[in-house]
């Protein structure tokens, strides 16, 4: 019974919350002012899903139980404990096919970008790669130095300052005034580890990945996305 009224009353409030997650981007929030959206959102929800119950006890008054006595009497509930769970699962299930089909109204129908607060790092380096291919990157430091990479690893869940990006071959590295690249791997660098609070700029491309035994090609001379 806790495990239904928990779908009755919070699963479509939660499912509401999750489907809007992609329209809704903003500061981060107190676990109350959550809690309370999700709570008033799975009220209104619940409140369709017992109105609809109500017409279909009307229509067949067997398979559901009269919300009003269940109310007010509690030997009937009892009695009735199978058709209570019948009546709360279906009535949930009409609560989350609400909430489903307001978060497609609230949707705009033209292709708008998927707003989120997450990192964006995830969508460019990862969703965003095309099959068959490989992610590259050309960073750009504030001291000035450039590095230009396959991506090995990086954080996207820490704050801003504390994430870090690990390239590695073909990787090479261009010094302020020095247009030639400079092969890392070539004099035994491995890895970089970039800290983001020393980036000032990134650039993204997703090569065709060598074929098998072949070593991916240089990048152009003049990678720079600025130029």
């Amino acid at each position: 019974m806790t495990l239904v009224l928990f779908l009755l009353l919070v699963a479509p409030g939660l499912l509401f919350d999750l489907l809007a997650s992609s329209r809704r981007v903003g500061a981060s929030e107190s676990a109350f002012r959550e809690i309370s959206r999700v709570a008033l959102g799975s009220l209104g929800f619940s409140i369709i899903g017992l109105a609809a119950v109500t017409v279909l006890h009307l229509r067949w008054g067997r398979a559901f139980v009269a919300l009003d006595r269940a109310v007010t009497d509690k030997q009937y509930l009892t009695s009735q404990l199978r058709h209570v769970v019948v009546t709360a699962l279906v009535a949930t299930g009409i609560a989350m096919l609400a909430a489903w089909v307001l978060d497609l109204i609230l949707k705009s129908p033209h292709d708008t970008p998927n707003l989120t607060s997450r990192s964006l790092w995830v969508q460019t380096f990862r969703k965003d790669q095309p099959e068959g291919t490989y992610t590259a990157l050309w960073v750009k430091l504030t001291s000035g130095p450039r590095f230009i990479g396959q991506v090995r690893g990086y954080t996207a869940d820490s704050e801003v300052a504390d994430r870090e990006i690990i390239l590695v071959p073909p990787l090479y590295m261009e010094l302020p005034g020095h247009p030639e690249l400079i092969p890392l791997a070539d004099r035994g660098w491995q890895r970089v580890v970039i800290p983001s609070h020393a980036i000032e700029m990134i650039g993204v491309r997703y090569p065709r990945k060598p074929a098998k035994n072949a070593s991916a090609p240089a990048p152009d001379p003049d990678p720079d996305p600025g130029s």
